[in-house]
């Protein structure tokens, strides 16, 4: 369990969580961004703001200290690997640097998270699948019982088919291997069996026409409960090769022929994180911006007719080599992934696990049409498909630095082709705030007093900035420019930013 203690409302405090029968206290300096997405999440919220001291008082002397270490997609800080902490010593965590949050929005309703997650309802918020394997050796096989109607039941084997299967195991993310002898994973005890009557071609069996069988019409019984083995499959990756079927001129950079985009990970050959291939190697895609229009479009150029869902957060586990790609902003039209702005090749500001993914329906075939097969490697400043658009605008925003995590480091500013760092002389809060959201983040959480992220080596733009809170841009807010005689790059400005929105400082 988690909690927020003497918060001045039910979204604020400081954050409790229950380990070995007792409360204890989670470590700021321990912590990260998922961490704390997922602490508002668990309590139904989203994370909104994080305080650099315990401004709603310290936890007891004898209280133990955790650090948690979640990936951000898991439900619970139960699903989080953690260790306890040394108040005093070598972690440096007493209490002092106990973590105080604020989480913001409405509650939302669990089974509706849940429902949201692919899950058939909460319990104790913890959510509840509405299929499960029994009595398996592994996940991947067992006795299968549905939930229907708020109870469990078996499926008779003889109103079953290979449709069906594939969409049990689909569910599961996994891929369908055969059925096993009747009741080979031992009989269930239900008083309800059912059949599912899917085509085959459905996300999972809720969608399927699940009906409750009449056991003396249908001659069904426990004994003939399905049993099933489902199988972890990684689909062939599609190979460079040349391809006859499009070609165009390259007027700026090196024409490549080949499939520049493939699918890794997934269950099927149509789902998957998104790879993209460049300067002779693959990366990923960073789920940044990454919106149904760039997943159609992604979609399309692997040969498929359109998208049917889009997912965050390396939902196919993390494959991360490198990220190519960051920022992606599409029409919807384009052909090519590429051909959509986004930051320079190679540049980026996301973690391990952010790759964006895809599940595409249809194919090319049936339209008649023929997939483009090549793209441009373009030279720095350059991206699309024919190298015909500049990477960074001028005024762009970056945060940027040693951290792996996302969002946190030294700001820079892009003006007339180069990057510039700002100097912290009269940085609030406030001024964070603004930089963090042009930069495609939060409100800002933290002023770093020293460069402990890195720091710039261009030009120190301006200092002593000073926002009202609502501007789109640092650029809009008064600053001082020339700069002040003392900056130097040892001032640069260092912030961390949240993931969340929420009002105005």
């Amino acid at each position: 369990s988690v909690r927020l203690v003497n918060g001045t409302n039910p979204l604020s405090g400081r954050v409790e969580i229950y380990l070995h029968n007792n409360w204890a206290a989670v470590c700021l300096r321990k912590t990260s961004l998922n961490d704390m997405r997922v602490i508002c999440k668990q309590l139904g919220y989203t994370f909104a703001n994080a305080f650099p001291t315990p401004v709603f008082g310290q936890s007891a002397s004898n209280a133990a200290s955790y650090q948690l270490n979640c990936k951000g997609n898991e439900n619970s800080v139960k699903d989080c690997a953690y260790r306890v902490l040394a108040v005093h010593g070598r972690d440096r965590c007493g209490h002092s640097f106990d973590l105080t949050l604020s989480c913001s929005g409405k509650k939302q309703d669990t089974n509706v998270i849940c429902r949201q997650l692919g899950y058939v309802t909460s319990l104790s918020l913890e959510c509840c699948r509405d299929i499960r394997l029994l009595n398996g050796a592994n996940t991947t096989e067992g006795r299968v019982e549905i939930y229907h109607n708020k109870q469990w039941g078996t499926l008779c084997s003889k109103l079953v088919t290979v449709n069906d299967g594939m969409v049990l195991c689909r569910q599961l993310n996994l891929t369908f291997s055969k059925f096993m002898p009747d009741a080979y994973f031992g009989k269930g005890s239900n008083t309800v069996v059912l059949s599912t009557n899917c085509s085959g071609n459905e996300p999972n069996v809720r969608i399927c026409n699940i009906q409750p069988v009449n056991i003396e019409k249908s001659d069904c019984s426990h004994a003939n409960d399905v049993s099933i083995l489902c199988s972890i499959c990684t689909p062939p990756q599609p190979s460079i090769l040349d391809d006859p079927c499009y070609s165009s001129p390259c007027p700026r950079g090196t024409l490549i022929h080949g499939k520049p985009l493939k699918l890794i990970g997934g269950p099927n050959k149509y789902t998957g994180n998104l790879a993209i291939f460049y300067n002779g190697t693959w990366g990923s895609v960073c789920d940044d911006y990454f919106d149904l229009k760039a997943a159609d479009v992604a979609c399309r150029q692997l040969g498929f007719t359109k998208v049917r869902k889009y997912y965050c957060c390396s939902r196919y586990n993390s494959n991360i080599t490198k990220y190519w790609l960051d920022d992606v902003k599409c029409v919807g039209n384009e052909s090519f992934l590429s051909n959509c702005q986004h930051r320079r090749w190679g540049y980026h500001n996301c973690i391990s696990d952010e790759e964006a993914g895809v599940e595409c329906e249809g194919n090319w075939c049936s339209a008649n049409l023929c997939p483009k097969s090549y793209y441009c490697q373009c030279p720095n400043g350059y991206y699309g498909d024919n190298c015909q658009f500049v990477a960074v605008s001028n005024g762009a925003i970056r945060i940027n630095g040693s951290s792996k995590f996302a969002g946190i480091g030294f700001v820079e500013i892009y003006q007339n082709g180069v990057w510039g760092t700002v100097c912290n002389i009269g940085l609030d809060l406030v001024d964070a705030t603004v930089i963090c959201r042009a930069a495609g983040f939060g409100n800002a959480t933290t002023i770093y007093s020293s460069t402990i992220y890195g720091s710039g080596n261009g030009k120190i733009l301006f200092d002593s900035l000073n926002c009202n809170g609502d501007e789109a841009s640092p650029l809009d807010c008064l600053r001082n420019i020339p700069v002040n005689a003392t900056c130097t790059h040892s001032m640069d400005a260092t912030i961390r930013c949240s993931s969340e929105h929420s009002k105005a400082i």
